[in-house]
């Protein structure tokens, strides 16, 4: 029997991935070092924002300091936060529906490796 459930966010509930692609556009664009979309579902998915961030500046051959890492990591996380409020993010068809059919009267709980504020 099951006691709990757990759901994850990105992918499970939400397929933000498309959310991040463009968020990242929004910052690396400006630096010369775009992802196309292709690119980032075959390099970047998986990736937490630190990492994609590394990967792609040595991709680049550019160097990548602590402190300008920290601020790309907040500017992508402003544009993640403008794009989910301009244009929203719904969850996968009938999700909804499943959560609440399996979970009462059990706990069930988000979690998620993503940012708090992606959330």
């Amino acid at each position: 029997m099951l006691d709990a459930f757990l759901f994850d966010f990105d992918g499970v509930i939400v397929d933000t991935e498309p959310l991040h692609h463009r968020a990242f556009q929004r910052v690396l664009d400006p630096l010369g070092l775009p992802i196309s979309w292709e690119e980032y579902q075959r390099r970047y998915i998986g990736f937490d924002d630190r990492d994609a961030l590394r990967e792609r500046f040595q991709a680049g051959g550019e160097p990548l300091s602590h402190s300008r890492m920290k601020a790309l990591i907040h500017r992508k996380a402003q544009a993640f936060l403008e794009i989910i409020r301009t244009e929203g993010a719904q969850p996968y068809p009938g999700l909804v529906e499943l959560i609440r059919s399996t979970s009462a009267p059990r706990p069930t709980a988000l979690c998620s490796g993503a940012l708090l504020s992606d959330v």
